[in-house]
């Protein structure tokens, strides 16, 4: 039956008829059951060439596996993303070429890490603190403001309206001659100056991306008056800051700042302004633990930053029997840049130079109570400061990062976010003590979203 169709067809007689009948289903039968072999060595030859994880870099031009697969943050995805481009890269042109030997040894080792410890090795290896360090520098700049800030507060000519002649002149005969004072012509004939310290601590809980972690910072600050009447004053200032930094990751920063600026201050009897503006250098020093205890590298950087700050408020004089209530708005601007960063170890990082702005709106209140003479002449005046801080840009500390030993392995992490709303408060006292001399401190609470802060403060004003 197959003879007249069959195409290897050799006669028309019966037997060639029966030939080619057997042997059309000869071919019938074996063609299949090649085509059915090469099918299945087909399917099977990718994995004829796999290797162990441990040694992934082969001639296979075949794309790998993802090997890192198992973050969960934003930040640990970024840096797993990095990762197997590198693995992948590896495997095309061989680990020499896209990879120093220091770290050649590293990437097997973290590959088969049980899925937590492997998201711990991500964090890591990240170096998320860079980009905590904007918001650091910002805490900075922010308290330096503050302490400016505090000082011009903490004086009998921004404290007292009626009574701002007192620090106007050391020389009291013009007062008591009875001669008329014309306000803004009562010019000072002496020179004053202050001097304060403070310090500060707080910290960032885990906002489901950066790691929790916590600072404290110290510094002094002093300036001299240039000019003043009972009026206002304007000065300069200096000052240096000593913060430190840790999180849960094993990165530690340790920054020294030191700061210049001006500052002054006009009121009447209504009302008030007074301003500061400085300039900030900040040196970082940078330590991580890559890898935590997973074939944990040593990782260290130093560089540097510079900050511009200002901040500016306007509010009313508002007389009671008992109190005078000051309802102000403000307004703070910082400028902050970041150089590169070099890390040294085989899984350091070269993090990219960075650019961070801050602009925030200040309502608040200051309720102060009228002076108090104790029976040694001492005249003290305790206020209370309160005010709520509002960010008005939309910046993310994040910076760019890559593996100093694998630079096409490179990834966008993000830090410790400074908080959108801040609410502050804290008590104030002044202590006259004589013409010459008044003594001043304050302590402020700060909180946000996954940020508190405490900061105290304390100095004097001097006359000669």
């Amino acid at each position: 039956m197959f003879g007249s169709k069959c195409p290897l067809r050799f006669g028309t007689s019966r037997q060639a008829r029966e030939h080619s009948s057997r042997g059309c289903i000869w071919w019938l039968g074996v063609v299949p059951a090649w085509l059915l072999l090469i099918g299945i060595s087909l399917t099977a030859e990718p994995n004829l060439v796999l290797e162990p994880l441990g040694d992934f870099v082969t001639s296979d031009p075949l794309p790998a596996p993802r090997i890192f697969t198992s973050g969960r943050t934003p930040n640990q995805q970024h840096v797993a993303t990095g990762l197997n481009h590198l693995v992948d890269r590896s495997r095309l042109v061989g680990q020499s070429a896209t990879m120093t030997p220091g770290l050649q040894p590293l990437i097997p080792m973290y590959s088969p890490l049980a899925p937590p410890v492997q998201r711990a090795m991500l964090s890591s290896l990240g170096g998320e603190v860079y980009g905590s360090m904007q918001t650091l520098s910002l805490q900075i700049a922010g308290g330096s403001l503050r302490t400016v800030s505090n000082r011009i507060v903490n004086t009998d000519l921004f404290l007292h309206e009626g009574d701002s002649l007192y620090l106007a002149d050391n020389n009291t005969d013009s007062l008591s001659s009875g001669a008329p004072i014309i306000r803004g012509q009562q010019p000072v004939s002496f020179v004053s100056g202050w001097m304060q310290g403070y310090g500060g601590s707080g910290g960032y809980s885990y906002d489901g991306n950066a790691s929790a972690s916590d600072f404290g910072m110290g510094g002094m600050a002093y300036g001299i008056d240039l000019g003043r009447d009972e009026t206002g004053v304007i000065g300069i200032m200096g000052g240096n800051t000593f913060t430190s930094f840790d999180d849960n990751l094993s990165d530690s920063v340790r920054v020294n700042s030191f700061q210049i600026g001006i500052f002054g201050l006009k009121r009447n009897d209504v009302s008030y302004f007074f301003g500061v503006m400085n300039y900030g250098h900040n040196r970082f020093d940078v330590n991580r633990i890559a890898g935590l205890g997973i074939a944990p590298s040593a990782a260290s950087s130093s560089f540097a930053g510079n900050q511009f700050g200002s901040y500016y408020e306007l509010g009313m004089n508002l007389e009671t029997n008992s109190f005078q209530l000051q309802p102000f708005a403000g307004l703070q601007h910082v400028v902050m840049s970041n150089s590169q960063a070099h890390e040294s170890g085989p899984a350091g990082l070269n993090v990219a130079a960075e650019n961070f702005n801050s602009l925030q709106s200040h309502l608040g209140a200051r309720l102060i109570a009228h002076r108090l003479t104790d029976a040694h002449g001492r005249r003290w005046t305790p206020y209370l400061n309160g005010r709520w801080a509002m960010e008005l840009l939309d910046n993310q500390a994040s910076v760019f990062a890559s593996l100093n030993g694998a630079p096409s392995a490179g990834w966008v992490v993000s830090g410790n976010q400074p908080a959108r709303n801040i609410g502050m408060i804290g008590p104030g006292l002044t202590v006259e003590l004589s013409r010459g001399m008044s003594l001043f401190a304050a302590y402020e609470y700060q909180w946000g979203a996954n940020f508190r802060a405490q900061t105290g403060t304390g100095g004097f004003l001097f006359t000669f």
